[in-house]
């Protein structure tokens, strides 16, 4: 009888061990099936934000566009060889994919191998069909050209002489009058503008508002210049364009587009005369698809599939 229970002992403690055995390496599957779940999550983000980074700099600069897609791949971890960036045909699509290999950390006593990741991303560049926070300066359509420096005149004008010469017109957005005109420069329209709205102008005497409100917004950031200016800098002017400003008295303008200007200098008198250089500026915008919008200098990036 002795000989029988140790017998079935003996049983019972080989199945306990294979059961235990069983367990643990379940255990250390499902370990090692959540550290890659999350080196895919992670790796995918790493795809995204160099795919962000790179389609900033489309349609003018794909191969820099390149370049910097690698480098935002490079700065996350990804090792050289590892990263394969190239912009689409079309010109406004940078594709991303990166590779990564998840070696096991549990499941090595099990002698499962690591596994081969590979993630892909595209980044897209539109022209902004949006805007919250605009100034209240409606700017007439025109061919700006990056980087060059544009008088705009708050009263029609110009001599011809010196930088470019345009003209912007005060506006109305979400009141009248000079206090609503103030606040609107000083922080920005709290509503939101979009392609194809109308605008009405400001017909009142605006000059004095407008001068110390742009005056105010150099003073903040003094030593910014359209090379070095930071996001969100007081500097940054994110403006409509309509499509004319032919009226007279309060009168409505359509929106065709959204331009950004760095503020360079402002002067009184007569006019007012705003010193801005125009820029290419990507922003945050609409989370929906891209629609068809006329490319004047705001733009944004998005991940699409």
């Amino acid at each position: 009888m002795a000989a029988w229970w140790q017998r079935q002992e003996g049983m019972v403690t080989v199945l306990v061990g294979l059961a235990v055995t069983a367990i643990l390496g379940l255990g250390a599957i499902a370990l090692d099936a959540g550290q890659l779940y999350l080196a895919r999550g992670r790796l995918q983000d790493v795809a995204d934000s160099a795919a962000l980074a790179g389609a900033a700099l489309l349609p003018e600069d794909p191969d820099g566009a390149v370049t910097m897609a690698l480098e935002y791949a490079a700065l996350n971890g990804v090792p050289e060889g590892q990263a394969e960036v190239g912009v689409e045909e079309g010109g406004d699509v940078v594709r991303v994919t990166v590779r990564s290999h998840v070696g096991p950390s549990f499941a090595s006593a099990l002698g499962l191998g690591g596994r081969d990741l590979e993630v892909s991303s595209r980044g897209r560049v539109a022209s902004l069909s949006r805007l919250e926070g605009a100034q209240p300066l409606g700017v007439e359509l025109s061919g700006y050209e990056y980087g060059a420096l544009y008088t705009l005149k708050l009263e029609a004008g110009g001599d011809g002489e010196g930088p470019e010469q345009g003209n912007f017109h005060a506006l109305a957005l979400g009141g009248r009058g000079a206090s609503n005109y103030r606040d609107n420069l000083a922080y920005g329209y709290e509503g939101c503008l979009g392609l194809g709205d109308q605008v009405w102008t400001e017909p009142g005497d605006m000059r004095g508002p407008t001068y110390q409100g742009l005056r105010d917004r150099i003073d903040a950031d003094p030593d910014a210049t359209y090379l070095t200016v930071e996001p969100g800098s007081p500097r940054l002017l994110l403006v409509p364009i309509v499509n004319t400003f032919d009226v007279e008295g309060r009168k409505a303008a359509t929106i065709v587009g959204f331009a950004a200007f760095f503020l360079e200098a402002v002067s009184g008198g007569a006019s007012v005369d705003v010193q801005g250089r125009f820029l290419h500026l990507v922003v945050d915008g609409p989370s929906e698809d891209f629609p068809v919008a006329p490319d004047c200098g705001l733009r944004v990036v998005k991940i699409v599939s």
